[in-house]
């Protein structure tokens, strides 16, 4: 076995008292396997975020926002067995983000377009229920991630994320 896709379907509702966000996430992770530990593979994911801001203390005053973000990134990935068939894991991974968010409020309709970039150590466990199929669990991650949004009206604003 020297290729494998991996990826992940995620979807994500946070309620709060006065907003409400419906995140929906789709990855894929293909990876070339150099032997039984090392893998390297390429990242793409897209992220749709939908947020609906009903406080009158919010700088998005009864807004709803949306996000439209696509990652493209590379990884590497180190196996240790610990066990027939199941293996620890440590991934390094490293991308590009681009896309746009949209804000509808009482002041009309902004498009901000979006760039930014990622990097991020995780920790994780796989199972390999046959020599083809496995099953993975991120344990744990650190990251990093900044995004740039350029308004119409010219005002970048960066937000950094750890």
């Amino acid at each position: 076995m020297n290729f494998s896709i991996g990826g992940n379907i995620g979807f994500d509702i946070m309620d709060r008292e006065t907003s409400t966000t419906n995140t929906f996430n789709l990855a894929l992770k293909p990876a070339y396997h150099f032997n039984e530990n090392i893998a390297v593979g390429i990242i793409a994911e897209n992220t749709l975020v939908n947020r609906i801001d009903e406080s009158q203390n919010s700088i998005q005053k009864d807004s709803e926002l949306t996000d439209n973000f696509l990652t493209l990134g590379l990884f590497g990935r180190y196996y240790k067995p610990v066990a027939n068939r199941a293996y620890l894991f440590g991934e390094l991974n490293a991308g590009y983000l681009f896309g746009s968010r949209t804000i509808d409020n009482s002041s009309g309709e902004s498009v901000n377009d979006v760039n930014g970039y990622s990097a991020n150590l995780l920790l994780g466990a796989s199972y390999f229920f046959t020599p083809r199929l496995s099953g993975s669990l991120n344990i744990g991650m650190l990251g990093y991630r900044s995004e740039t949004y350029s308004p119409e009206n010219g005002n970048e604003n960066t937000t950094t994320y750890f």
